[in-house]
């Protein structure tokens, strides 16, 4: 069986099951390998060029040393979409640096009818990701600032209240189709997925995420109830 590598921001927040840095949410080990002073400011930017993303690459050539094949690198940001090729170029194991890399399967199934939920849509929108956007024309919604997992996130809080964040994204998520009427919502943030069975119960919607592409990569990684 694999093993699965999360190279996870320097954070102090909970990591829920379902959370791509949470252990409880894979069937395979799994080691949480957290990247000194690597912020949330610092990668979800609108210059990712000008972070320095050693760290990641110190990692990345320990783990590729030591590791087996068919084990698997992920990350715990989905911003790192920006570093994706140039990251997996210094491994010989799979590396899956966003959800957003599924954006051309989701597109070519769903179309104008998929959405992508944010961590920040205003800065996922610079052109710095238009790459990995590639070229999405669906919405794109955001976390609000002052909603509690954005505050959460981006102050660097501890305990996540789980009930209100998932109160609130859920209704997040139903004001978005109530304006543009979707069938499927692509999830960027690794944080989003312990909320996912209940916006796909409430919503009625097919939901992707970080998990869900580690689970097409192998089986075997994620625990059948996150994929």
């Amino acid at each position: 069986m694999a093993k699965l590598t999360v190279l996870q921001l320097d954070t102090a927040f909970t990591r829920l099951p379902g959370d791509v840095a949470s252990p409880d949410s894979y069937d395979c080990t799994v080691e949480i390998v957290t990247i000194p002073a690597a912020t949330v400011k610092d990668i979800v930017t609108d210059h990712p060029e000008r972070t320095n993303i050693s760290g990641f690459e110190a990692a990345i050539d320990k783990i590729d040393h030591t590791a087996a094949d068919g084990d698997v690198i992920t990350t715990s940001c989905g911003f790192l979409c920006y570093w994706q090729n140039h990251l997996a170029s210094r491994t010989r194991l799979p590396f899956i640096g966003s959800a957003l890399i599924d954006l051309p399967r989701l597109t070519a199934i769903y179309g104008h009818r998929l959405g992508i939920l944010t961590f920040d849509a205003g800065i996922l929108g610079k052109p710095a990701y238009a790459e990995a956007m590639a070229g999405f024309k669906g919405p794109v919604v955001g976390m609000p600032p002052a909603s509690h997992l954005h505050q959460i996130i981006s102050q660097n809080g501890v305990h996540i209240d789980r009930h209100r964040a998932e109160t609130e994204i859920i209704d997040l998520v139903r004001a978005m189709i109530a304006q543009t009427p979707i069938d499927a919502l692509l999830l960027e943030c690794t944080n989003l997925p312990p909320y996912k069975a209940a916006l796909k119960a409430e919503l009625g919607i097919e939901i992707y995420d970080i998990l869900t592409v580690l689970h097409n990569l192998d089986t075997q990684i994620v625990k059948s109830y996150y994929h």
